[in-house]
């Protein structure tokens, strides 16, 4: 999380972006002292919201950033990510070099991937994200195509319970 803290510095002072951070994980405290002094007035914290709200929130967004701690290198597929998906959010996925996310989200369409730590990357898709808002709406039916082709009930059934793919 200390990279989306170098994230929320450089961009301390946009007029254009703002973050909605929703969680009370290992870095809460952290991100909300951080935000307390000053540092950041774009960016709303939340230690938690019900799930309908969690659901507005994602509906209201314009870009999902997820974002996994490069030290935790085990292959997994967060909720978050799905729940992006299925509401057709695009999404920045800020992972290690093993985690295939980010690889999924952009042969898909839908997303972009950033090596944690890297943010000049980061930089170069948001930059490229702000002067392109058609761009957003085709990523957004990618992100919802790419969620039910893989990631419906059906789907998942299918896969863990009779070993197709």
């Amino acid at each position: 999380m200390s990279f989306l803290i170098e994230i929320l510095k450089a961009y301390s002072e946009s007029k254009q972006i703002r973050f909605l951070i929703i969680g009370e994980g290992t870095w809460f405290d952290r991100i909300d002292k951080f935000i307390n002094e000053g540092h950041s007035p774009n960016v709303l914290l939340q230690k938690r919201v019900s799930p309908l709200e969690y659901r507005e929130l994602l509906i209201a967004s314009d870009m999902g950033l997820i974002f996994l701690n490069p030290k935790f290198t085990i292959p997994n597929f967060p909720s978050r990510l799905t729940s992006c998906l299925e509401i057709g959010l695009p999404v920045i996925a800020c992972t290690d070099t093993i985690i295939d996310i980010g690889d999924i989200v952009e042969e898909a369409g839908c997303g972009f991937k950033v090596i944690s730590g890297d943010l000049q990357r980061f930089k170069t898709v948001i930059n490229n994200i702000i002067p392109s808002p058609g761009s957003l709406k085709l990523q957004s039916a990618n992100a919802r195509a790419l969620f039910e082709k893989e990631h419906t009930t059906a789907k998942s059934y299918s896969v863990i319970i009779q070993g197709k793919d």
